[in-house]
Formats: C-alpha cells, sequence, structure tokens
C-alpha cells in the first residue's frame, strides 16, 4: 500500500492513504478512552460535520450539486455520498447511546474520488470527528478501493449487509410520502431501484444502459418482524430497514450504491452496505 504523508499530533500518528482514483471508501478509527454520550439521533451531527468539510471542497464533486434538472426539486436528497453509523460497543441510556471505551469505526464513501480525498485529508489533518461538544479522536485512516462487478448484467446476488440503515419510501394515492418496510417486499426494491436511476442520472448525465434492480432481504428475519430499526430523523421516528439483503441486476447501478449508499437520505448517514461472503440470504 502506498501512503501520501504522515501526520503527527494528539500523540499519535495518522497515516493518510495515497487517492488512486478508484471509488474508494475511507474508514476512520476512533479510541475513546472513557465512555461518551451521544443523541439518538446523532447522524443528523454527522452529516452536519461532512457538509462543512465538503463546503469549502475544489473537487469537481461541487458541480454535482444542484443540478437544474428534476433532481434538485426532488425531496431524497441526492448528495452523492453515504456514511456509515458509528460502529462501536454501546448502549442506550434515557434516550442516549453511550459508547463504551474502546475502538469505534466510521465509514464514509463516494462515486466521487475527489471528494473521498477531500474528506479523508481534512479529517485526517483537524484529528478529530467534531460532534458539538464531544471531539472523537481519529487514530487512524483506512482506504478501500471499490469492489469489481461483474460488467453488464448480474442474475446472481451479491450479498450485502448494513452499515447504516436503509430507507425507502412511496406515495400514497393522496399524494403523500411515506416509508416502506422491507415486509412490502416488491415494492421497497423497486423504490430503490428507481432511486438509483435517478443517482446515476445525477452523476452522469445520461441513463444507465439497464434499470433492472432487484433487493430481497433475510426473509426467515423478516417473517419473524426483525429487520426494522426505529430511528430518529428530522424530529420524528420512522421504520427503516436494517437486515442482510441481497441485489442483483445492472452492475452499474448495483456499484453505485455501493459508493454512493442504497435507498433515500444516503447524506444524512443512511444506506451504507458492505458486500458478506460467508452467509447467504435464506
Amino acid at each position: 500500500m502506498q501512503f501520501c504523508r504522515r501526520m503527527c499530533f494528539a500523540r499519535s500518528v495518522i497515516i493518510v492513504p495515497k487517492c488512486n482514483n478508484n471509488q474508494m471508501r475511507v474508514t476512520f478509527t476512533i479510541n475513546i478512552q472513557k465512555e461518551i454520550s451521544l443523541p439518538v439521533d446523532y447522524r443528523e451531527l454527522l452529516a452536519a460535520t461532512v457538509r462543512r468539510v465538503i463546503s469549502g471542497s475544489k473537487s469537481d464533486y461541487m458541480r454535482h450539486l444542484n443540478r437544474p434538472d428534476e433532481l434538485a426539486a426532488s425531496d431524497h436528497g441526492f448528495d452523492l455520498y453515504t456514511f456509515s453509523d458509528l460502529r462501536g460497543k454501546n448502549k442506550i441510556v434515557e434516550g442516549q447511546v453511550v459508547f463504551l471505551a474502546g475502538p469505534i469505526t466510521w465509514a464514509f464513501a463516494s462515486p466521487v474520488d475527489e471528494l473521498v480525498h477531500d474528506v479523508s485529508m481534512k479529517l485526517s489533518t483537524q484529528g478529530f470527528i467534531h460532534l458539538q461538544s464531544v471531539s472523537l479522536p481519529i487514530t487512524s485512516v483506512a482506504t478501500a478501493e471499490q469492489p469489481s462487478f461483474p460488467a453488464g448484467m448480474s442474475s446472481v446476488p451479491t450479498h450485502m449487509l448494513c452499515l447504516s440503515p436503509l430507507l425507502a419510501s412511496a406515495v400514497s394515492a393522496e399524494g403523500s410520502r411515506y416509508f416502506l418496510t422491507p415486509a412490502d417486499g416488491l415494492a421497497f426494491s423497486n423504490a430503490m431501484g428507481q432511486n438509483l436511476v435517478l443517482k446515476y442520472r445525477a452523476l452522469n448525465g445520461k441513463e444507465p444502459g439497464s434499470t433492472l434492480f432487484q433487493c430481497t432481504f433475510d426473509a426467515p428475519l423478516i417473517a419473524r418482524g426483525g429487520g426494522i430499526r426505529q430511528i430518529a430523523f428530522g424530529g420524528h421516528q420512522h421504520a427503516a430497514a436494517f437486515s442482510p439483503f441481497a441485489v442483483s441486476g445492472s452492475a452499474d447501478l448495483i456499484s453505485l450504491g455501493y459508493s454512493a449508499g442504497f435507498g433515500e437520505r444516503t447524506s444524512h448517514g443512511f444506506g451504507m452496505a458492505e458486500i458478506v461472503t460467508k452467509k447467504p440470504i435464506r
């Protein structure tokens, strides 16, 4: 692995990997020495941190924002990036997420390579992820290349594990928008596919070669009432999918979902997933 620079601060050394222009995702490791408490909707704090970081970005990502087409009027939020939950030992206490002392990881991804590099460099230079009054010390940064998906169409499912909840919505006959759950089956899958097509159009300025996309969830888990997590977002509780799932269809759409996030509100901390190979969907 190649590295571009070494940064020393806060009694630690951070190695910042070099961007190689291959749709990377970056994972930050944070080590906390004592318990910290964050609100259950801390994703909004992370989203605000990311927006501050990219607001001064000189990368060409900025040309993808506020695109003058139907996406600009969309309420889905088409910023082309996603990030994971904070992943570490935690417990819920009186409406707060209490993270126990030890390592925490947080991942960020985008189909725009320069944006991943900017976020990696700026947060590494800063040395902390600031969430209001809480500062999370970054101790290491690792990047991973975009995995290779079969070209064209794939009928062989790619199995995924959620790193943050998945949101998908539909419009009722009365015209109001409501959130779907994995129990909605095909409707959830179709909403995710339509969302990916719009993201592809926003990124590439053209239609994908194929719009075929299918998402299936762990059927036994869903049948038991699992795979759904109540999450706080925008001052309200929403049902979101948090379950192993499998995707098949257009490799372009699957690849985009992996780097920009599956489903809606990805720039608010939803829709990040990783590939798993050990346990298939049942």
